[in-house]
């Protein structure tokens, strides 16, 4: 769940387990860029689709327009923990307003896209059925 004041904000998280044909979805959803840095990656190429799909569809949401904006029309790359937005101005006319943050939990893997730079906090908070604390909260 994603709650805030700011208009623009979008939530994707996905089970890592599940099976997937990650080509294809790749090959639909990633620019030729993307898939050249998600091959070149050094971790398993798994977790870097998996990244790289929430975040593309984080961003989706948080644009409230659905597929109708194609995922091959703007770009997102990871460089050392800051996520950083690449499109053409009728994509998003200001890429460097939006903020991004991923986070991996046991078997999911979850992504956040805000439109504004001026949010000050981020918390992860973890459910945890029959424990003292209903959420604990992870780094």
């Amino acid at each position: 769940m994603a709650v805030g004041a700011i208009p623009e904000i979008g939530i994707d998280v996905e089970n890592v387990d599940r099976p997937v044909e990650i080509s294809d979805i790749a090959e639909m959803v990633f620019t030729s860029r993307e898939l050249n840095r998600i091959s070149r990656c050094s971790r398993q190429d798994r977790e870097a689709f998996f990244e790289l799909w929430t975040l593309k569809e984080a961003y989706i949401k948080a644009r409230g327009t659905g597929f109708s904006l194609s995922p091959q029309k703007f770009e997102l790359a990871n460089d050392n923990g800051r996520i950083s937005l690449q499109c053409r101005a009728d994509c998003e006319p200001i890429p460097e307003r939006w903020q991004f943050h991923t986070f991996k939990s046991r078997n999911l893997q979850l992504a956040i896209a805000v439109g504004s730079r001026s949010v000050t906090q981020i918390r992860h908070l973890e459910w945890q059925p029959n424990s003292q604390a209903d959420f604990i909260e992870r780094p």
